[in-house]
């Protein structure tokens, strides 16, 4: 199952990145990222086969409350202040889009 989405996690970025030229891919903690102008917006976490992506506190919560989305723990630590896991992977291109959209907004 985690292969499979992360060949869609890899139809996502090749998306993304001919969408947005500042879209660059790379790699955190060993998990493959995205990331616009060196700020981290979205990524494949390996271990559970979700999407992660970096969303308004407010909108995490409420994906969270909603069952849409899951906390995100690094380092022994709840990443829950502006990272979410979404887990189906039918909804991962609007999720990266929404997160592209913060970060490059807030970043701005």
């Amino acid at each position: 199952m985690t292969r499979d989405r992360h060949r869609i996690y890899e139809g996502m970025v090749r998306r993304l990145r001919t969408h947005d030229p500042r879209v660059s891919a790379t790699t955190a903690e060993g998990m493959p990222t995205l990331a616009i102008q060196g700020s981290f917006f979205a990524g494949f976490d390996p271990e559970d086969g979700s999407l992660v992506v970096r969303l308004p506190e407010q909108r995490i919560t409420s994906l969270v409350i909603a069952g849409v989305g899951h906390e995100v723990e690094a380092a022994g630590r709840i990443q829950g202040d502006l990272v979410v896991g979404i887990d189906d992977p039918v909804r991962w291109d609007g999720f990266a889009d929404e997160a592209l959209s913060f970060v490059a907004h807030s970043a701005a």
